[in-house]
Protein backbone atom coordinates (compact mmCIF):
# COMPACT_ATOMS: atom_id res chain seq x y z
CA UNK A 1 0.00 0.00 0.00
CA UNK A 2 2.55 2.10 0.82
CA UNK A 3 4.52 1.89 -2.80
CA UNK A 4 1.26 2.61 -4.68
CA UNK A 5 -0.55 5.37 -2.47
CA UNK A 6 2.79 7.28 -1.64
CA UNK A 7 4.76 9.06 -4.30
CA UNK A 8 8.09 9.59 -1.92
CA UNK A 9 10.64 6.82 -2.14
CA UNK A 10 10.65 4.70 0.81
CA UNK A 11 13.79 2.21 1.46
CA UNK A 12 14.18 -1.12 2.54
CA UNK A 13 10.13 -1.85 1.80
CA UNK A 14 10.85 -4.29 -0.48
CA UNK A 15 13.12 -6.11 1.99
CA UNK A 16 10.82 -5.94 4.61
CA UNK A 17 7.53 -7.17 2.39
CA UNK A 18 9.68 -9.97 1.98
CA UNK A 19 10.70 -11.06 5.12
CA UNK A 20 7.15 -11.07 6.80
CA UNK A 21 5.94 -13.07 3.59
CA UNK A 22 8.74 -15.01 4.64
CA UNK A 23 7.16 -15.59 8.35
CA UNK A 24 3.50 -15.80 7.13
CA UNK A 25 4.10 -18.26 4.80
CA UNK A 26 5.68 -20.68 7.36
CA UNK A 27 2.99 -20.03 9.56
CA UNK A 28 0.86 -21.49 6.90
CA UNK A 29 3.27 -24.44 5.68
CA UNK A 30 2.71 -25.15 10.02
CA UNK A 31 -0.67 -25.05 10.01
CA UNK A 32 -1.40 -27.28 6.79
CA UNK A 33 1.22 -29.91 8.14
CA UNK A 34 -0.21 -29.63 11.54
CA UNK A 35 -3.92 -30.45 10.29
CA UNK A 36 -2.60 -33.34 8.25
CA UNK A 37 -1.50 -35.44 11.77
CA UNK A 38 -5.52 -35.47 12.04
CA UNK A 39 -7.07 -35.41 8.40
CA UNK A 40 -4.52 -38.12 7.41
CA UNK A 41 -6.42 -40.86 10.17
CA UNK A 42 -8.72 -43.03 8.62
CA UNK A 43 -11.04 -43.15 12.32
CA UNK A 44 -11.28 -39.14 12.28
CA UNK A 45 -14.18 -36.65 11.69
CA UNK A 46 -12.50 -34.07 11.71
CA UNK A 47 -15.26 -31.21 9.82
CA UNK A 48 -17.24 -34.03 9.32
CA UNK A 49 -15.43 -36.07 6.76
CA UNK A 50 -13.99 -39.37 7.49
CA UNK A 51 -12.32 -40.07 4.26
CA UNK A 52 -8.95 -39.29 2.84
CA UNK A 53 -10.59 -36.18 0.56
CA UNK A 54 -10.03 -33.85 3.43
CA UNK A 55 -6.31 -34.99 3.64
CA UNK A 56 -5.84 -34.56 0.30
CA UNK A 57 -6.63 -31.43 0.32
CA UNK A 58 -4.76 -30.21 3.32
CA UNK A 59 -1.62 -31.53 1.05
CA UNK A 60 -2.85 -29.47 -1.61
CA UNK A 61 -2.40 -26.55 0.84
CA UNK A 62 1.27 -27.88 1.69
CA UNK A 63 1.89 -28.07 -1.74
CA UNK A 64 1.46 -24.59 -2.55
CA UNK A 65 2.72 -23.13 0.67
CA UNK A 66 5.83 -24.92 0.48
CA UNK A 67 6.37 -22.98 -3.31
CA UNK A 68 5.63 -19.41 -1.90
CA UNK A 69 8.08 -20.08 0.90
CA UNK A 70 10.94 -20.95 -0.86
CA UNK A 71 10.09 -17.94 -3.72
CA UNK A 72 9.81 -15.47 -0.65
CA UNK A 73 12.97 -16.56 1.12
CA UNK A 74 14.74 -16.51 -2.33
CA UNK A 75 12.90 -12.52 -2.74
CA UNK A 76 14.20 -11.77 1.24
CA UNK A 77 17.80 -12.55 0.80
CA UNK A 78 17.67 -10.43 -3.01
CA UNK A 79 16.22 -7.66 -1.29
CA UNK A 80 17.89 -8.02 2.14
CA UNK A 81 21.00 -8.21 0.29
CA UNK A 82 23.49 -5.89 -1.65
CA UNK A 83 22.69 -7.78 -5.01
CA UNK A 84 21.01 -7.12 -8.01
CA UNK A 85 17.04 -6.75 -6.91
CA UNK A 86 14.03 -7.75 -8.13
CA UNK A 87 12.47 -10.76 -9.70
CA UNK A 88 14.76 -12.34 -12.45
CA UNK A 89 14.18 -14.79 -14.94
CA UNK A 90 16.66 -17.30 -13.68
CA UNK A 91 15.31 -17.85 -9.44
CA UNK A 92 16.48 -20.80 -8.18
CA UNK A 93 14.42 -20.57 -5.21
CA UNK A 94 11.58 -20.23 -6.98
CA UNK A 95 12.80 -23.16 -9.35
CA UNK A 96 13.58 -25.51 -5.93
CA UNK A 97 9.86 -24.50 -4.42
CA UNK A 98 8.23 -25.52 -7.85
CA UNK A 99 9.49 -28.43 -8.29
CA UNK A 100 8.47 -29.61 -4.54
CA UNK A 101 4.98 -28.08 -4.98
CA UNK A 102 4.46 -29.89 -8.37
CA UNK A 103 5.58 -33.32 -6.50
CA UNK A 104 3.24 -32.72 -3.66
CA UNK A 105 0.12 -31.81 -6.12
CA UNK A 106 0.96 -35.43 -7.80
CA UNK A 107 1.18 -36.84 -4.08
CA UNK A 108 -2.20 -34.78 -3.68
CA UNK A 109 -3.87 -36.37 -7.19
CA UNK A 110 -2.68 -39.83 -6.01
CA UNK A 111 -5.04 -39.44 -2.62
CA UNK A 112 -7.98 -38.41 -4.58
CA UNK A 113 -7.32 -41.33 -6.78
CA UNK A 114 -7.01 -43.70 -4.01
CA UNK A 115 -9.95 -42.79 -2.21
CA UNK A 116 -12.31 -43.38 -5.16
CA UNK A 117 -10.68 -46.35 -6.07
CA UNK A 118 -11.33 -47.48 -2.19
CA UNK A 119 -13.74 -45.52 -0.45
CA UNK A 120 -16.29 -44.29 -3.26
CA UNK A 121 -16.83 -45.72 -6.94
CA UNK A 122 -18.07 -48.75 -8.19
CA UNK A 123 -14.29 -50.66 -7.96
CA UNK A 124 -14.52 -50.20 -3.86
CA UNK A 125 -17.49 -52.14 -4.25
CA UNK A 126 -18.25 -56.47 -4.73
CA UNK A 127 -21.27 -57.51 -6.64
CA UNK A 128 -23.48 -58.08 -3.71
CA UNK A 129 -23.14 -54.69 -2.49
CA UNK A 130 -23.54 -53.38 -6.23
CA UNK A 131 -26.83 -55.34 -6.57
CA UNK A 132 -28.29 -54.51 -2.93
CA UNK A 133 -27.90 -50.64 -3.49
CA UNK A 134 -30.90 -48.87 -4.03
CA UNK A 135 -30.92 -46.23 -6.89
CA UNK A 136 -30.24 -43.40 -4.48
CA UNK A 137 -27.20 -45.26 -2.82
CA UNK A 138 -25.49 -45.49 -6.56
CA UNK A 139 -26.52 -41.74 -7.44
CA UNK A 140 -24.31 -40.93 -4.20
CA UNK A 141 -21.71 -43.37 -4.82
CA UNK A 142 -21.36 -42.10 -8.57
CA UNK A 143 -21.40 -38.23 -7.70
CA UNK A 144 -18.54 -38.79 -4.96
CA UNK A 145 -16.50 -40.78 -7.24
CA UNK A 146 -17.17 -37.90 -9.91
CA UNK A 147 -15.79 -35.73 -7.15
CA UNK A 148 -13.06 -37.73 -6.83
CA UNK A 149 -11.68 -37.67 -9.60
CA UNK A 150 -12.57 -34.25 -11.01
CA UNK A 151 -10.07 -33.25 -7.57
CA UNK A 152 -7.64 -35.37 -9.38
CA UNK A 153 -7.57 -34.08 -12.79
CA UNK A 154 -7.64 -30.17 -11.38
CA UNK A 155 -4.48 -30.93 -9.00
CA UNK A 156 -2.52 -32.70 -11.67
CA UNK A 157 -3.22 -29.50 -13.68
CA UNK A 158 -2.24 -27.48 -11.14
CA UNK A 159 1.04 -30.04 -10.69
CA UNK A 160 1.35 -29.37 -14.58
CA UNK A 161 1.46 -25.88 -14.03
CA UNK A 162 4.36 -25.61 -10.99
CA UNK A 163 6.87 -28.03 -13.35
CA UNK A 164 6.40 -25.46 -16.65
CA UNK A 165 6.87 -22.59 -14.04
CA UNK A 166 9.77 -24.41 -12.74
CA UNK A 167 11.31 -24.78 -15.85
CA UNK A 168 10.83 -21.16 -16.34
CA UNK A 169 12.97 -20.64 -12.78
CA UNK A 170 15.46 -23.21 -13.20
CA UNK A 171 16.24 -22.21 -16.43
CA UNK A 172 16.25 -18.47 -16.73
CA UNK A 173 13.52 -18.39 -18.89
CA UNK A 174 9.35 -17.12 -19.29
CA UNK A 175 7.22 -19.84 -19.09
CA UNK A 176 4.13 -18.14 -18.13
CA UNK A 177 2.22 -19.56 -21.57
CA UNK A 178 2.22 -22.89 -20.20
CA UNK A 179 1.05 -21.97 -16.92
CA UNK A 180 -1.24 -19.99 -17.50
CA UNK A 181 -3.07 -23.01 -19.99
CA UNK A 182 -2.38 -25.34 -17.50
CA UNK A 183 -4.31 -22.76 -14.84
CA UNK A 184 -6.67 -22.46 -16.72
CA UNK A 185 -7.42 -26.28 -17.31
CA UNK A 186 -7.29 -26.81 -13.53
CA UNK A 187 -9.84 -23.99 -12.84
CA UNK A 188 -12.15 -26.00 -15.23
CA UNK A 189 -11.69 -29.44 -14.08
CA UNK A 190 -12.35 -27.62 -10.67
CA UNK A 191 -16.05 -26.48 -12.32
CA UNK A 192 -16.44 -29.86 -12.75
CA UNK A 193 -15.62 -30.54 -9.17
CA UNK A 194 -17.73 -28.18 -7.64
CA UNK A 195 -21.31 -29.27 -10.05
CA UNK A 196 -20.51 -32.36 -8.11
CA UNK A 197 -21.87 -30.58 -5.12
CA UNK A 198 -24.11 -28.51 -6.67
CA UNK A 199 -26.18 -32.09 -7.58
CA UNK A 200 -25.71 -32.95 -3.83
CA UNK A 201 -27.28 -29.73 -1.96
CA UNK A 202 -29.12 -27.89 -4.67
CA UNK A 203 -32.38 -29.33 -4.39
CA UNK A 204 -36.19 -28.57 -3.73
CA UNK A 205 -37.77 -28.42 -0.40
CA UNK A 206 -37.85 -32.27 1.32
CA UNK A 207 -41.35 -33.37 1.60
CA UNK A 208 -42.71 -35.77 4.52
CA UNK A 209 -43.55 -37.96 2.33
CA UNK A 210 -41.17 -40.06 -0.56
CA UNK A 211 -42.10 -42.84 -2.78
CA UNK A 212 -39.98 -45.89 -2.07
CA UNK A 213 -37.52 -47.14 -4.03
CA UNK A 214 -38.56 -50.22 -6.37
CA UNK A 215 -42.60 -49.33 -5.55
CA UNK A 216 -43.43 -46.37 -6.93
CA UNK A 217 -47.07 -47.29 -5.91
CA UNK A 218 -46.42 -46.88 -2.59
CA UNK A 219 -45.07 -43.72 -0.23
CA UNK A 220 -43.55 -43.75 2.86
CA UNK A 221 -44.74 -40.83 4.83
CA UNK A 222 -43.34 -39.59 8.24
CA UNK A 223 -45.35 -36.09 8.69
CA UNK A 224 -45.10 -35.58 12.84
CA UNK A 225 -43.97 -31.80 13.80
CA UNK A 226 -40.51 -33.22 14.61
CA UNK A 227 -39.93 -34.54 11.39
CA UNK A 228 -41.04 -31.51 9.34
CA UNK A 229 -38.90 -29.74 11.59
CA UNK A 230 -35.41 -31.21 11.12
CA UNK A 231 -36.85 -31.63 7.80
CA UNK A 232 -36.20 -27.58 7.75
CA UNK A 233 -33.28 -27.39 9.26
CA UNK A 234 -31.27 -30.00 7.28
CA UNK A 235 -32.75 -27.68 4.32
CA UNK A 236 -31.51 -24.99 5.25
CA UNK A 237 -28.20 -26.20 5.46
CA UNK A 238 -28.35 -27.31 2.31
CA UNK A 239 -29.23 -24.09 0.83
CA UNK A 240 -26.36 -22.27 2.37
CA UNK A 241 -23.70 -24.89 0.49
CA UNK A 242 -25.84 -24.96 -2.57
CA UNK A 243 -25.15 -20.92 -2.50
CA UNK A 244 -21.57 -21.33 -1.20
CA UNK A 245 -21.00 -24.00 -4.42
CA UNK A 246 -22.69 -21.56 -6.44
CA UNK A 247 -20.46 -19.16 -5.73
CA UNK A 248 -17.99 -21.23 -6.09
CA UNK A 249 -18.61 -22.36 -9.78
CA UNK A 250 -19.03 -18.52 -10.82
CA UNK A 251 -15.64 -18.33 -9.54
CA UNK A 252 -13.93 -21.27 -11.18
CA UNK A 253 -15.49 -20.15 -14.69
CA UNK A 254 -14.55 -16.99 -14.20
CA UNK A 255 -10.95 -18.12 -13.47
CA UNK A 256 -10.84 -20.14 -16.46
CA UNK A 257 -11.48 -17.39 -18.42
CA UNK A 258 -8.98 -15.06 -16.74
CA UNK A 259 -6.28 -17.74 -17.63
CA UNK A 260 -6.98 -18.03 -20.81
CA UNK A 261 -7.13 -14.80 -22.45
CA UNK A 262 -3.67 -14.59 -20.09
CA UNK A 263 -2.77 -17.81 -21.98
CA UNK A 264 -4.12 -15.68 -25.15
CA UNK A 265 -1.27 -12.69 -24.61
CA UNK A 266 1.19 -15.03 -23.85
CA UNK A 267 1.51 -17.63 -26.60
CA UNK A 268 0.46 -15.67 -29.18
CA UNK A 269 3.58 -12.69 -28.31
CA UNK A 270 1.10 -10.25 -28.67
CA UNK A 271 -0.24 -9.57 -25.62
CA UNK A 272 -2.68 -6.28 -25.68
CA UNK A 273 -4.85 -4.34 -23.59
CA UNK A 274 -7.88 -6.00 -25.11
CA UNK A 275 -6.33 -9.29 -23.94
CA UNK A 276 -5.52 -8.12 -20.39
CA UNK A 277 -9.55 -6.26 -19.95
CA UNK A 278 -10.84 -9.51 -20.60
CA UNK A 279 -8.98 -10.79 -17.99
CA UNK A 280 -9.34 -8.29 -15.25
CA UNK A 281 -13.14 -8.41 -15.75
CA UNK A 282 -12.91 -12.06 -15.84
CA UNK A 283 -10.94 -11.42 -12.23
CA UNK A 284 -13.60 -9.15 -10.95
CA UNK A 285 -16.46 -11.60 -11.44
CA UNK A 286 -14.21 -14.49 -9.96
CA UNK A 287 -13.53 -12.05 -7.16
CA UNK A 288 -17.77 -11.96 -7.11
CA UNK A 289 -17.98 -15.11 -6.75
CA UNK A 290 -15.18 -15.84 -4.39
CA UNK A 291 -17.57 -13.47 -1.98
CA UNK A 292 -20.37 -15.39 -2.52
CA UNK A 293 -18.97 -18.41 -1.55
CA UNK A 294 -17.41 -16.79 1.53
CA UNK A 295 -20.19 -15.02 2.51
CA UNK A 296 -22.11 -18.73 2.59
CA UNK A 297 -19.84 -20.50 4.38
CA UNK A 298 -19.84 -18.30 7.00
CA UNK A 299 -23.70 -18.68 7.53
CA UNK A 300 -22.48 -22.52 8.98
CA UNK A 301 -19.49 -21.44 10.31
CA UNK A 302 -19.88 -18.26 12.27
CA UNK A 303 -22.70 -18.90 14.26
CA UNK A 304 -22.31 -18.66 18.60
CA UNK A 305 -23.51 -22.04 18.74
CA UNK A 306 -20.95 -23.83 17.08
CA UNK A 307 -17.93 -25.46 18.22
CA UNK A 308 -14.94 -23.88 18.85
CA UNK A 309 -12.87 -25.72 15.82
CA UNK A 310 -15.56 -24.01 13.64
CA UNK A 311 -14.80 -20.28 15.21
CA UNK A 312 -11.16 -20.56 13.63
CA UNK A 313 -12.88 -21.67 10.61
CA UNK A 314 -15.14 -18.13 10.69
CA UNK A 315 -12.24 -16.47 11.27
CA UNK A 316 -10.41 -17.63 8.72
CA UNK A 317 -13.33 -16.64 5.71
CA UNK A 318 -13.39 -13.24 7.46
CA UNK A 319 -10.07 -12.76 6.16
CA UNK A 320 -10.93 -14.43 2.80
CA UNK A 321 -13.36 -11.57 2.44
CA UNK A 322 -10.67 -9.23 2.36
CA UNK A 323 -8.79 -10.93 0.01
CA UNK A 324 -12.04 -10.77 -2.52
CA UNK A 325 -12.49 -7.74 -2.35
CA UNK A 326 -8.98 -6.89 -2.20
CA UNK A 327 -8.85 -9.00 -5.78
CA UNK A 328 -11.78 -7.48 -6.96
CA UNK A 329 -11.11 -3.34 -6.40
CA UNK A 330 -7.70 -4.49 -8.09
CA UNK A 331 -9.22 -6.06 -11.06
CA UNK A 332 -11.95 -2.95 -11.51
CA UNK A 333 -9.22 -0.24 -11.02
CA UNK A 334 -6.93 -2.31 -13.94
CA UNK A 335 -9.49 -3.04 -16.51
CA UNK A 336 -10.65 1.09 -16.27
CA UNK A 337 -7.13 1.17 -18.08
CA UNK A 338 -6.52 -1.63 -20.13
CA UNK A 339 -10.42 -1.52 -21.43
CA UNK A 340 -9.96 1.69 -23.04
CA UNK A 341 -6.80 1.27 -25.52
CA UNK A 342 -7.53 -2.21 -27.60
CA UNK A 343 -4.87 -3.74 -29.40
CA UNK A 344 -1.62 -1.82 -27.78
CA UNK A 345 0.67 -3.27 -25.26
CA UNK A 346 -0.51 -4.03 -22.12
CA UNK A 347 -0.57 -1.23 -19.46
CA UNK A 348 -0.55 -3.35 -16.50
CA UNK A 349 0.17 -6.11 -14.83
CA UNK A 350 -1.32 -9.61 -14.75
CA UNK A 351 -3.98 -10.10 -11.89
CA UNK A 352 -2.30 -12.74 -8.71
CA UNK A 353 -4.83 -15.16 -8.04
CA UNK A 354 -4.28 -16.73 -4.89
CA UNK A 355 -5.10 -20.90 -3.94
CA UNK A 356 -8.56 -20.26 -3.27
CA UNK A 357 -9.33 -19.37 -6.46
CA UNK A 358 -8.53 -22.95 -7.84
CA UNK A 359 -10.40 -24.44 -5.22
Amino acid sequence: AVHTCDSNKHVGLSCATAVTNSVRQAAGLSRFSSEMAVACRKDTDIFERTEFFFCADRLEGIAWTIDSLSSSIAASARECGNGPRGSPLLDYGACVGEIMSSAGYVASAGLYITNGADENCASSKDQAELEAMTASDKERMNNRCARDATAATRVLALAASKAVRAGGHCGGTDALCGRHVARSAAALAGAAEVATFLQQFCHSPTKCCKREEGNWSNFKCNCTAEAIELNKEADSRDAALCSRYSGAMIKLLSVTAVQAANAKGECSGHDFSSNSCASLVSGALASFGFLVEVFSRQVGRCSADNVPRTWFACSQDTGWIGDSIDTMTRAVGAATVECSFGDVARQTAPLKLGRRFFL
